[in-house]
C-alpha cells in the first residue's frame, strides 16, 4: 500500500501559499522576452529525518540549480540575484510573509506581493525587470510499504513539489506553475529505520528536473495556439 507522508500537506500548502493549482500563464504578458528578477525563495523539509541545519543547506542548494535551469528560458532573461539583492528598494521590502513554508534561502524575504506592490514598482524601477519570481520548494518523501512476518518494511523515495510564480511590476500575476515528482531511487527501511540521509544527495536532481519542466511548460504554453 503506496502512502505519501507530509507530501501532499506540503503540496497543499504551496498552493494555498501561492494561489498555484497547476500552470497559468498570460500570454501577452510574454508578447515579448521580459527580464525578470528573483525576489523570493523559500521552502520546507518534511519527513525525512533532517536536522535544521540540514534543512538550510537543502535549500541554499537548490538555489544555484535552479537558478541555472531558468537562466536557460528564451522566455524571460534572468536577472543577478545580487541586483536584487543589493538594492535599494528591496531593503525596504517588510519580511513579514507567510510563515507555511518555514525556511527562507539567505539574503531573501518573506512577503506577499499584494502588501508590497509600492516596492515592487520601485524595484522595477531600480533594476529595469519587467517582473519577479517567487519559488518555493517542498520537499518529502513517498513511501511504500508491506508486513512480512510481523515486520514493517518500507520502500523510500525522495519528493519534491515545486512552485515557480511570476509577478509584473504591479504585483499581478503573469505565470505561475506547480510540478511535483518522485524520484526513482531510494531506499529500504526496516521498521521505518534505513538510511535516509543518502536521500538528499538526491534532491539536487529533483530540483533539476523541476525547474526544467516548468521552463518547458513555459514555453509549450506561450508557442501554443
Amino acid at each position: 500500500m503506496k502512502k505519501l507522508f507530509g507530501w501532499l500537506l506540503i503540496v497543499a500548502l504551496m498552493m494555498l501559499v501561492t494561489g498555484c493549482a497547476g500552470i497559468n500563464v498570460k500570454k501577452e504578458a510574454f508578447a515579448k522576452p521580459r527580464t525578470l528578477a528573483i525576489v523570493t525563495v523559500g521552502g520546507s523539509v518534511h519527513g525525512i529525518f533532517t536536522s535544521g541545519e540540514e534543512d538550510v543547506k537543502i535549500l541554499a542548494e537548490s538555489v544555484p540549480v535552479c537558478i541555472n535551469e531558468l537562466a536557460k528560458s528564451r522566455n524571460f532573461k534572468l536577472l543577478p540575484a545580487k541586483s536584487v539583492l543589493t538594492s535599494k528598494a528591496y531593503a525596504a521590502f517588510k519580511n513579514d510573509g507567510p510563515m507555511m513554508l518555514s525556511l527562507l534561502a539567505s539574503g531573501y524575504k518573506r512577503f506577499t506581493p499584494e502588501d508590497e506592490k509600492l516596492n515592487l514598482k520601485a524595484l522595477a524601477k531600480e533594476t529595469h525587470a519587467d517582473g519577479f519570481l517567487i519559488l518555493n520548494f517542498g520537499y518529502a518523501k513517498s513511501e511504500s510499504s508491506l508486513v512480512l512476518m510481523g515486520v514493517p518494511l518500507g520502500s523510500v523515495k525522495p519528493a519534491l513539489s515545486y512552485v515557480v510564480m511570476a509577478v509584473n511590476a504591479e504585483g499581478e500575476v503573469i505565470w505561475n506553475d506547480l510540478v511535483t515528482i518522485n524520484g526513482e531511487e531510494g531506499i529500504h527501511t526496516v521498521m521505518g529505520i534505513g538510511g535516509y540521509s543518502s536521500l538528499i544527495p538526491k534532491l539536487n536532481a529533483l530540483t533539476r528536473t523541476a525547474c526544467q519542466q516548468t521552463v518547458k511548460n513555459l514555453a509549450d504554453q506561450i508557442a501554443a495556439k
